[in-house]
């Protein structure tokens, strides 16, 4: 049997001031739905000594889990799953949000 070590953060209280996911927390608590951000920890599986682990990130806004798309994160990743989170509680994104992605040049990195 192999046994693997998975750590499980909250990051909701550690990102509350944040400035894309404090509108977030807000909305959820004004009308009294849950809301965490977590992120989980594994083994990389084809992981070098410097690269061990991989995350993967998830809202869990009352009774459903958005999970970002890929299990291995990247920063794209992450915005998309910020971004699913305020299309499904259906409020306006903040513009240093709808910024991040021009700095990129991709329009909200093509969430489709």
């Amino acid at each position: 049997m192999t046994t693997v070590e998975i750590e499980i953060q909250n990051l909701r209280n550690k990102y509350q001031e944040h400035i894309v996911i404090k509108p977030l927390i807000n909305y959820c608590e004004e009308n009294k739905i849950s809301f965490e951000f977590l992120k989980e920890t594994v083994p990389a599986p084809n992981g070098i000594k410097s690269f061990n682990k991989t995350s993967t990130y998830y809202m869990k806004i009352g009774e459903n889990l958005l999970k970002q798309k890929e299990d291995q994160c990247r920063w794209n990743d992450l915005y998309k799953l910020i971004t699913c989170a305020y299309d499904y509680l259906e409020i306006d994104q903040p513009l240093n949000l709808l910024n991040a992605s021009r700095s990129f040049n991709k329009p909200r990195f093509n969430t489709n």
